[in-house]
């Protein structure tokens, strides 16, 4: 498998838990934006790997151009079965959990391409996000509340006492 090395990576989407669902609710995505500034890397990113390559030039000028290409994968596979998550390593190969990878990490992304006939006939390839390795990590800062997060708090738990227990009696499920 093809590993595109030394890319700036961008809107980085690889926690199972927080997939891009901007293009299908029912079938999100790992994603991930590469980036370079160099003429041959894009070069190699278009030619060799058939990735297709975008110029942003920013309004602001002092940021300066750059060129990127968003490597994805479904959550789901076409016959409705999970995929393989995208394995997140560091530089030594260990785990990383991918909630601390911010905007401007730079990594080794590893993908799998295949080829295939569009709708015209055209033959083109596709390209499936496997792997990241993060070689430069800009850690994001955690957010003091995250969606799925409880506090600890205190429970107030109230006994009823016996005559007001209700019993339940034999029924059909709509009594329930």
């Amino acid at each position: 498998m093809p590993i595109l090395k030394n890319c700036e990576l961008h809107y980085i989407r690889l926690n199972p838990k927080y997939l891009s669902d901007t293009f299908n609710k029912d079938n999100p995505t790992y994603e991930v934006q590469i980036r370079t500034t160099s003429k041959e890397v894009m070069k190699e990113w278009k030619e060799e790997f058939s990735l297709p390559v975008r110029t942003i030039i920013p309004e602001n000028e002092e940021e300066g151009f750059y060129f990127c290409s968003n490597i994805k994968k479904n959550k789901f596979k076409k016959d409705g079965t999970l995929s393989i998550p995208v394995e997140v390593v560091d530089g030594n190969l260990l785990p990383l959990d991918p909630n601390l990878i911010a905007s401007g990490s730079v990594g080794n992304v590893m993908i799998l391409q295949r080829d295939y006939v569009k709708t015209n006939g055209t033959p083109a390839k596709v390209s499936i996000l496997m792997k990241v390795q993060i070689t430069k990590l800009i850690k994001r800062k955690p957010s003091e509340f995250k969606r799925d997060d409880f506090h600890e708090e205190a429970m107030e738990v109230i006994e009823l006492q016996e005559e007001h227990n209700d019993t339940l009696t034999e029924g059909t499920d709509s009594d329930y």
